[in-house]
């Protein structure tokens, strides 16, 4: 492990290069997850705040759940995008792991939507876009996130969104197809089902393009496509029924969404230059997108939305947060569960339980991203297409920037004629600056 008391610099701090528990304040209990608890806590050295998770390795081996801890860690620790909910440390001791990730108060999607029924195009419209270069981002490295859903996409206090929970991501090789049926129900590909029900082999990265057009379905109309109960039925739903979409959204709109979601995964959206090669997004400055130049239309308020209660929480936060009250206690204190003696009397006599959290301790690697050196995230040169235009432009002569300006002020930004869905579209924006589409 090395000297405790070594460490390293980063932005004119010093950091601790092995990190623990002591290196930090517990200021707030935040929720009760599967494994353990998440608080809001202060690094006292960096004089920054964090998420911390904490997880019991006996209730990881109880529910068979090593590996996927530790493929998300090992996966979490080489990604670095600013649409990605980034782990900064992992750590352990004989009885807990430990991961520090960003702190994002703004709370899930999922809150939001239940809370707001609906968001509006514009609103909708740059979530899916910060969310589309996070994909192209894990897509380009074979690795599929595989549970896009809106209860994993985190906001942070500004609006943008972070991807986070990769505790079913995969990394796969070269030709390799994923086999199991991963995923939340209602934002599974149809592929997904046809893998499980022994019609085609597998599946890979590409269903993460249908979950997000799921979401930017639901952001826009409050609900999801295909809500069924059964895997049957949603099987029948997805291979046979279309899309309901309603008459007032503008006709490109339609379009996307209909190329993103569906059921024909040879007629589908499945990379990001089909995506931003699309009609509906040309006039999408990506580059904007990637640098968070784009502001987003909501931003979380920092007063508290509602009273915490012990919800369940899988990814890093959920509900939005103040940061009014203090937690005094500056240590974690492991709550009594109901039954936990009896269940901690049979877990200990489990010799086969016990070997399961040592082989955990074993393959646990501890993490300290100020010392390791991650795949950061470069924009793609594609990205850079709307400025190298800009460019071109303004080495033109003035009489050609003239020609261009009369053009301009007859035409969208695009350079082409308004098409119906432009003209639906200014339409609504006239009668409600900040749209929200309705049946």
């Amino acid at each position: 492990m090395g000297n405790r008391n070594s460490s390293i610099r980063h932005q004119g701090l010093l950091c601790p290069s092995e990190t623990d528990l002591t290196d930090f304040q517990i200021s707030k209990f935040i929720g009760i997850g599967t494994f353990g608890k998440v608080y809001v806590v202060y690094h006292k050295g960096l004089k920054k705040e964090y998420a911390l998770k904490i997880m019991q390795k006996r209730r990881i081996c109880k529910y068979k759940f090593v590996e996927n801890i530790l493929n998300e860690l090992n996966l979490l620790q080489g990604l670095t995008h600013p649409f990605i909910c980034s782990l900064w440390y992992a750590f352990q001791d004989s009885d807990q792991i430990y991961m520090i990730s960003d702190l994002l108060p703004g709370g899930d999607l999922a809150y939001h939507l239940k809370n707001q029924g609906r968001f509006s195009e514009s609103r909708a419209k740059l979530l899916f876009c910060e969310l589309a270069l996070a994909l192209d981002y894990l897509h380009r490295q074979r690795i599929g996130h595989f549970d896009v859903k809106p209860a994993n996409i985190l906001l942070d206090e500004k609006g943008h969104s972070h991807l986070s929970d990769f505790s079913l991501a995969k990394k796969l090789s070269k030709g390799e197809l994923a086999n199991t049926l991963s995923g939340t129900h209602l934002y599974m590909a149809p592929e997904i089902y046809l893998t499980f029900t022994g019609n085609i082999k597998g599946y890979d990265w590409r269903v993460d393009w249908w979950a997000l057009g799921v979401c930017f379905y639901e952001m826009l109309r409050g609900r999801t496509p295909y809500e069924y109960s059964s895997t049957f039925s949603s099987l029948q739903a997805l291979t046979s029924d279309g899309v309901t979409m309603p008459s007032r959204w503008p006709s490109d709109l339609i379009s996307f969404l209909r190329a993103i979601i569906n059921p024909d995964q040879t007629m589908r959206v499945e990379n990001f230059e089909n995506v931003q090669n699309h009609v509906y997004m040309e006039r999408i400055n990506w580059k904007n997108v990637f640098d968070r130049k784009m502001i987003p239309i909501f931003v979380p308020p920092k007063e508290r939305l509602e009273p915490f209660g012990r919800r369940n929480y899988r990814a890093t936060i959920s509900v939005p947060f103040s940061r009014s009250q203090q937690h005094n206690k500056l240590k974690y204190l492991p709550s009594k569960e109901k039954g936990a003696s009896n269940e901690a009397v049979e877990l200990t006599q489990s010799n086969e339980l016990l070997n399961e959290i040592a082989n955990l301790t074993i393959k646990f690697k501890m993490f300290n991203r100020f010392r390791c050196e991650t795949q950061i995230a470069e924009p793609r040169q594609s990205l850079d297409i709307v400025a190298n235009k800009e460019k071109k432009l303004l080495s033109r002569k003035p009489t050609q920037l003239s020609i261009i300006n009369k053009e301009k002020q007859q035409k969208p930004l695009t350079g082409r004629p308004l098409t119906q869905a432009d003209k639906l579209r200014k339409a609504f924006q006239t009668a409600n600056q900040d749209v929200n589409y309705s049946i």
